[in-house]
């Protein structure tokens, strides 16, 4: 197991023990990860301003004055590194030499990060899966990995604090998990479905979807910003908010390719592009098609 509770497991060091063969190899590693636990780290990295804004504006999170100033300069460079697609690298420790090792420790980290704010975070893919029964496990969940990069992401705005860092990303990852509904359905061909959707304190932020099917995990946050639309044509949505989530029945289409309905209140805010909102709220059901080659697509929306 990964610990994760102790400083030393997300612990800062600039990481001079990046040798000549490791950086030669680095662009074959820039955002490689196609693991389940790699996509999650991609969508975390992605949707980590948002996580962030939430907790600044909730009242949960019972941020004191320096950790508000804190989490906002953290945000700042959050903001940056969601739109760097080379900003997450994932080495093998064993082939890393001693980018992971930390001298007098005797510890092996999980991330390590770059020595300007704009530097790359280092992802020990070693340490993301447990071996269980011949099977590749994750070992560190959506929260862990949030958490996670909050504490790297601070170190890259000069924050070396490690509990205090620790306790940051604590507070946006639980801020997360409090606004976090899951839902599972086991399909007929002995496979699970989950679907994880968080949403936000402001109007404004669209919900986040992830789906998890055959060892993947899909954001399906771009569908369904595609699809909805607001009743008056002449306004335009600017966020969502999905409640009361669950499964309908599934049915097969073909011998590949099974439709599971996804259904649940939607609430949509509506913008007429010249300062006034409005709020409609409806209901949704979305036609998931899954397909044996672990692909999806939304065959059909219906809002009401």
């Amino acid at each position: 197991m990964i610990l994760l509770s102790t400083p030393h497991a997300f612990g800062y060091k600039k990481p001079n023990n990046i040798t000549p063969d490791i950086v030669a190899r680095m662009g074959d590693y820039v955002g490689n990860g196609g693991g389940v636990v790699e996509q999650d780290f991609t969508n975390a990295l992605l949707n980590l301003p948002l996580y962030i804004e939430d907790c600044l504006l909730s009242l949960n999170c019972e941020l004191t004055q320096q950790e508000e100033i804190d989490l906002k300069k953290i945000l700042n460079i959050a903001r940056l590194n969601s739109k760097d697609s080379e900003k997450l690298i994932f080495l093998s420790g064993k082939d890393s030499g001693k980018l992971f090792y930390t001298e007098g420790e005797n510890r092996v980290r999980l991330a390590v990060t770059g020595l300007t704010n704009d530097g790359p975070i280092f992802i020990n893919s070693d340490l993301l899966y447990e071996d269980i029964d011949n099977r590749d496990i994750p070992a560190i969940n959506f929260g862990q990995i949030v958490a996670l990069l909050i504490h790297e992401t601070g170190h890259l705005t000069g924050l070396e604090n490690h509990h205090y860092l620790d306790y940051l990303g604590a507070k946006v990852s639980s801020n997360m998990d409090l606004n976090k509904k899951r839902i599972d359905y086991f399909l007929s061909y002995n496979k699970q479905l989950s679907l994880e959707v968080v949403n936000f304190s402001s109007g404004y932020t669209f919900s986040t979807i992830q789906m998890y099917y055959l060892d993947k995990s899909f954001s399906l946050t771009p569908d369904f910003r595609k699809k909805i639309s607001c009743e008056d044509e002449s306004l335009f949505p600017v966020g969502m908010k999905l409640e009361n989530i669950h499964w309908g029945k599934e049915y097969s289409i073909s011998p590949d390719s099974s439709i599971v309905p996804f259904k649940g209140w939607i609430t949509i805010t509506c913008f007429d592009g010249r300062g006034m909102t409005w709020i409609e709220e409806r209901v949704f059901e979305a036609h998931l098609q899954l397909n044996s080659n672990a692909t999806y697509s939304i065959m059909k929306m219906i809002i009401e």
